[in-house]
């Protein structure tokens, strides 16, 4: 009787005790954790530095030079073309046709071939120029003639900026005609075939005409150099011992005939009269070695100026198809009135 009770009791109570452990098990075990998904922090939003679109700078427009010769005048017009191109943040390309056409007609076909967004010319001799010229307008590429005209044809400037030498040549004539009561009077002229010394030469005839007391005795080119006007000036004291005036179409040239006059033992007899009144010649105004000089400036009134057209008609804007430059007569009466001729 004993062990059939035990053995349902003893099943009952690991039963019970299977239980209660289940239970104590499930009170110890720490309460499950729900997963937190990690927070999604957004990346904070850091926007692409706005860098301004640059603009493609503008592309600065490239002119070319064509000089017409080494000469002083040249250098100072050439001066004041490069003072007002750095100014004006221009893009320069210089070329000397050295006093030659054929040199005149290659510096522009380089022009063309270097892709010149403009060029300004002073040319060596008018039919040259205006050969040049055609050139450039086939090319499509507009011209602005500087100092000097090209004779007529189908070649067509932008512009032209110069003065009338005729008017240059009257100036000097007008100022002679009233100033020396008769006598002698000698032209050294430029170089022949520039359309420049034979209108200088005419206009001064032109107002020496005035005063019936004053004679032309001799005219001879010395291709503006300085050392064949003294050789000349020399020879021409020599053969015309009564000469009264000498007529130098540039500064330049009435430095060599101031020494000949000076060499000859005839300074304050014989009157040296000039044009462009440049450094050299005012302060010659001023040491009495010179009477006078048309004057004018290569470096402002051509140079500066011609790159300022060039550069509005580059922009869109009209320019004048033909602008003079002034002239007038400087001497000790007037030389405050004397402009800058040329830029270091």
């Amino acid at each position: 009787m004993r062990t059939r009770w035990f053995a349902p009791k003893v099943l009952g109570m690991i039963i019970v005790l299977g239980i209660l452990l289940a239970a104590l098990a499930a009170c110890a075990a720490p309460a499950t954790q729900q997963a937190v998904p990690a927070t999604a922090v957004p990346a904070t939003a850091v926007p692409a530095t706005a860098v301004p679109a640059t603009a493609a700078p503008e592309k600065k427009p490239t002119i070319g030079y064509i000089a017409a010769g080494t000469e002083y005048y040249y250098q100072c017009q050439e001066s004041g073309i490069r003072k007002k191109a750095k100014e004006l943040g221009v893009d320069l390309l210089v070329l000397n046709s050295e006093g030659k056409a054929d040199k005149e007609l290659s510096n522009m076909e380089d022009m063309i071939s270097k892709n010149a967004d403009m060029v300004l010319m002073m040319t060596t001799n008018a039919a040259a120029g205006q050969k040049a010229l055609q050139l450039a307008n086939k090319a499509n590429i507009p011209v602005i003639l500087v100092g000097i005209n090209v004779e007529p044809g189908a070649g067509k400037p932008a512009s032209l900026i110069d003065f009338d030498f005729a008017d240059m040549g009257r100036a000097a004539g007008e100022w002679v005609a009233a100033n020396v009561p008769e006598g002698e009077v000698a032209i050294i002229e430029g170089l022949a075939g520039m359309g420049v010394a034979e209108p200088i030469t005419q206009g001064f005839e032109e107002k020496l005409a005035a005063n019936s007391k004053l004679t032309i005795v001799a005219k001879q080119p010395a291709d503006w150099s300085r050392q064949k006007a003294q050789d000349i000036a020399t020879n021409l004291l020599q053969s015309h011992p009564n000469l009264k005036v000498i007529y130098g179409h540039n500064d330049d040239m009435s430095m060599g005939i101031i020494k000949a006059v000076e060499a000859a033992g005839k300074t304050g007899k014989v009157m040296v009269v000039s044009d462009n009144a440049s450094p050299e010649g005012v302060a010659a105004i001023k040491a009495g070695k010179l009477v006078g000089s048309v004057a004018q400036s290569p470096a402002v009134d051509e140079g500066e100026r011609a790159i300022q057209l060039a550069v509005d008609y580059l922009n869109g804007k009209k320019i004048p198809e033909h602008e003079r430059e002034n002239l007038f007569f400087l001497s000790k009466d007037n030389i405050d009135k004397a402009m800058p001729w040329c830029y270091e």
